[in-house]
């Protein structure tokens, strides 16, 4: 939660630190996200959190590359027939990729892209039985592939307001503790998958 936080802080204090000149971006977005289910005597509860930069350099006026960086945190509890044990299991995340956006309109309000995305992620795992440490913690990495159109708007001089629009995404999980691997395609069109983030030119 601390490396959240830190990035957070970041987003937001970036433009006080750099000179304007437009040939650079940087992109923040921040999310949280938290269910719950009770099902029969059940009580299950999801916690996420994510945060993501991308400095970015303006190739040319369509094109746009650049590094991503993101970290996240999953929460899971989980009491079962109202027993006085709560299990849970917490996945922190960090990840390191780089993209590439192509804009199909350059508009002064607005521009349509299309932004692929390669990302290295490694998750740390731990379990816990009311608070305390349960079993070993486990170690795992993934790489994924994303493609997904998006839109930009103009808000200020040097600032823009990006939504992504679901994306077609390949990811590929290891995990070295328990030998396990396997390969999996995804289509992100739902509501849900809709992210926005806070892009400022210098």
């Amino acid at each position: 939660m601390k490396n959240i936080k830190w990035i957070i802080c970041c987003i937001l204090l970036s433009p006080i630190f750099i000179q304007a000149q437009q040939n650079y971006f940087m992109s923040g977005t921040v999310n949280f996200e938290h269910s719950r289910t009770f099902l029969r005597n059940n009580d299950i509860s999801d916690f996420d959190t994510f945060a993501s930069i991308k400095f970015a350099k303006i190739l040319k006026e369509q094109w746009i590359a650049g590094l991503n960086l993101t970290l996240g945190q999953t929460t899971h509890k989980m009491n079962f027939n109202n027993s006085p044990n709560i299990s849970s299991y917490r996945i922190n995340r960090f990840g390191l990729g780089g993209f590439i956006r192509y804009r199909f309109s350059i508009q002064k309000a607005y521009n349509f892209y299309m932004e692929t995305s390669v990302n290295y992620i490694l998750s740390n795992n731990q379990s816990f039985l009311d608070g305390d440490d349960f079993g070993a913690p486990t170690k795992s990495y993934s790489y994924n592939l994303n493609l997904g159109p998006g839109i930009e708007v103009k808000m200020l001089e040097r600032w823009f307001l990006s939504a992504t629009l679901g994306s077609l995404s390949y990811e590929k999980n290891i995990s070295k503790s328990v030998d396990y691997e396997n390969d999996q395609f995804f289509i992100f069109l739902r509501a849900r998958n809709l992210k926005f983030a806070l892009n400022f030119l210098f």
